[in-house]
């Protein structure tokens, strides 16, 4: 006998530890409920053979408690499990509550010694005689609500799973019904109860690994979803650059057709006046307008292709003191910066979070149109810090807007994206006088700082 106690016991164990590893893979109630089942079967059915070799009548009462704690602990355990496995509705939710108030109660009357008496057990005997009138009227609770949890498996007896809850059910529950009836009238119960909730215990286990596999399966379909769903979100998203990369370009074909207006011009008329003039002279300087307009159309057209590249910057701390320097090299073989006067106010220890290498043309960009307005003026260059940006400023003092050289139009459009590209923007106030250019930039972040993300959805617009 004691040989099928350790057996039961084991494979209880065993199915505990399997329901645990599942929890593991997925955390979800019923893994959690299938285990603590098999544990306090487990528990149950090595207290049972343990009392029946206890030699005095206060072991035996010991052990009794014990056993009914694992018993209550199994029946709330089955009660949330058959629940968990039904669909969840307001008087399934209240069945949990009232096996988890029967099981707060056994406790209470069990730690209080209110279901044992020791002094009425019989040694050598079925201590029937120590149970309490509270653990009689406990049982027919607990009980009851196995009954309920029944009627709520019938009208849900189409569900998946239900029919196997309902078979274990139906094995569970004449087994206790019977060992109940036999212990109160004062007989020695068979166990049933332990023999049956072994074998329910492993119908349910191959329900639990089927909707684990179930699980698993719709998993899989659901992650396959989600792949054509972000391929197709991809899909869109290309569509959508591509929409707007053609909308960008509609709106620098109106900034070409006003700036190539002017050089068109000087053009035709460069044109006219060779075929009017003799004088070689005179055919010279034309020739050299023709050949200044057509070294600015390249120009243009350079900028137009930086326009439509899309911006993907790389940032990183640069130090605006060493960028600046670069970018007024580059501008220096520029014949127009010759003349102009730069004076430099800016923070040379400023540190920007830039790709050092698109702010650097940015600046030759702004440069180079500063130049074309005022060739003999001055160049005034500024920064500022507020808050995590830094404000860098270009200041000449050329024409106004209106009247300023063909390019800048566009060039301050190329500026714009740059700037934009790396979360920050440019503004741009033209007066009779003078114009100033500010653009904002990110500081590079300090230890205990992230780096701002790029606006580069925006940079592609």
């Amino acid at each position: 006998m004691k040989y099928a106690f350790v057996a039961a016991t084991a494979i209880a164990l065993f199915q505990g530890v399997g329901a645990l590893a599942l929890y593991r893979r997925r955390p979800e109630s019923e893994y959690a409920s299938f285990a603590a089942m098999a544990f306090s079967l487990a528990g149950l059915v090595a207290a049972t053979a343990l009392g029946e070799a206890m030699t005095t009548p206060f072991q035996s009462a010991i052990l009794q408690r014990i056993e009914q704690l694992f018993g209550v602990c199994g029946f709330v355990s089955f009660a949330h499990f058959a629940i968990d496995v039904l669909e969840t509705d307001p008087r399934r939710v209240a069945l949990k509550r009232a096996s988890r108030v029967v099981f707060v109660v056994h406790l209470v009357v069990n730690f209080t010694g209110g279901l044992v008496d020791p002094a009425q057990s019989v040694l050598g005997q079925w201590p029937v005689a120590s149970r309490t009138v509270a653990a009689h009227v406990l049982d027919v609770v607990s009980v009851s609500l196995v009954v309920w949890i029944a009627v709520e498996l019938f009208r849900d007896r189409r569900a998946t799973g239900v029919r196997v809850i309902a078979t274990g059910t139906a094995m569970l529950l004449p087994s206790w019904i019977h060992d109940i009836v036999v212990q109160t009238g004062g007989g020695r119960p068979p166990r049933f109860v332990e023999v049956s909730g072994i074998l329910s215990l492993t119908i349910f286990s191959f329900l639990l690994l089927k909707r684990f596999v179930a699980a698993g399966d719709l998993l899989e379909s659901q992650r396959e979803q989600l792949n054509e769903s972000m391929r197709q979100l991809s899909a869109t998203e290309q569509e959508i650059l591509e929409k707007e990369r053609l909308a960008a370009i509609g709106e620098v074909s109106a900034i070409i057709a006003r700036e190539m207006r002017d050089p068109l011009t000087v053009l035709r008329n460069a044109v006219t006046g060779l075929r009017k003039e003799k004088d070689t002279e005179a055919q010279g300087e034309l020739l050299t307008a023709l050949d200044r307009e057509t070294s600015r159309l390249n120009e243009l057209i350079g900028d137009l292709r930086s326009y439509a590249q899309v911006i993907d910057p790389h940032q990183r701390a640069a130090s605006l003191g060493d960028i600046l320097n670069r970018a007024l090299e580059a501008a220096a073989e520029l014949s127009p910066f010759a003349e102009v006067r730069v004076e430099r106010e800016e923070d040379p220890n400023v540190a920007l979070f830039v790709d050092h290498r698109l702010i650097e043309e940015a600046f030759t960009t702004l440069l180079k149109i500063s130049a074309h307005a005022a060739p003999t003026g001055t160049l005034r260059i500024e920064s500022e810090e507020i808050g995590d940006d830094a404000l860098v400023r270009f200041i000449d003092d050329g024409r106004s807007g209106r009247e300023r050289p063909m390019g800048t139009w566009l060039g301050h459009a190329i500026v714009a994206r740059v700037a934009l590209a790396h979360g920050g923007d440019m503004d741009v106030e033209d007066g009779v006088t003078r114009t100033q250019v500010t653009l904002r930039l990110p500081l590079a972040p300090t230890v205990d700082q992230e780096p701002k993300p790029n606006d580069i959805d925006r940079a592609n617009t």
